[in-house]
């Protein structure tokens, strides 16, 4: 019988394991990403914690180890690229790296739409932090919903023109961590080994 109860708290240490894959940099996928519709989505998987000396906030405050974020490698084929991705509820920040005076050299110009398609904010030059060598890269700060649908458009000065070909970029997708549900899974198995823990002292 303890070894039945053994096998189920080992069953539901499996479901609540925690995913720490390292995300890698992803590359843009040119066959469909031009618009909302065809957006490409970036899949939760793809976002984690690790150290990335690019991943900062407006004040140039290194946040990769408390965030959750995902990097793409991006570059012109004289459309805007558009990408989606589902929110955690919090801070996010969208930030353009190595566009201007590398690659292609063009003035970056970013865009965030809700589910509907509605605009939530935008930004075509910010201030110079790391990853960013000239005012022109794009950096974009934005309270998000929990399981949300988000777009984020990435083209051109100005109002979202067409990325000329050959113009690189790195985008930088990073969330607040803060209302990951998975310290709840968590503490949820805590307490059922607590209670199975009872179980096998009474049944001694």
């Amino acid at each position: 019988m303890n070894n039945k109860l053994v096998s189920a708290a080992l069953g539901i240490c499996s479901l609540t394991t925690l995913n720490l894959s390292q995300a890698a940099y992803l590359t843009e996928s040119h066959s469909a990403n031009s618009s909302l519709a065809t957006s490409q989505y970036i899949d939760s998987v793809y976002f984690d914690d690790s150290f990335d000396r690019d991943i900062n906030t407006e004040n140039g405050l290194n946040i990769s180890q408390d965030s959750l974020h995902a990097s793409i490698l991006g570059s012109g084929d004289g459309t805007v690229d558009y990408y989606s991705f589902n929110g955690l509820s919090g801070q996010a920040y969208f930030d353009i790296d190595y566009a201007y005076d590398f690659g292609g050299a063009f003035d970056s110009w970013i865009e965030l739409y809700d589910s509907n398609g509605l605009l939530l904010a935008s930004n075509d030059d910010s201030f110079i932090e790391a990853g960013s060598f000239h005012g022109f890269d794009s950096f974009l700060g934005q309270e998000l919903d929990l399981g949300e649908m988000y777009y984020l458009a990435v083209g051109s000065y100005s109002g979202l023109s067409d990325i000329p070909f050959g113009a690189n970029y790195t985008l930088h997708i990073s969330q607040s961590v803060s209302a990951v549900p998975v310290p709840a899974a968590v503490w949820l198995f805590g307490s059922g080994l607590i209670a199975l823990a009872g179980l096998v002292r009474r049944k001694a």
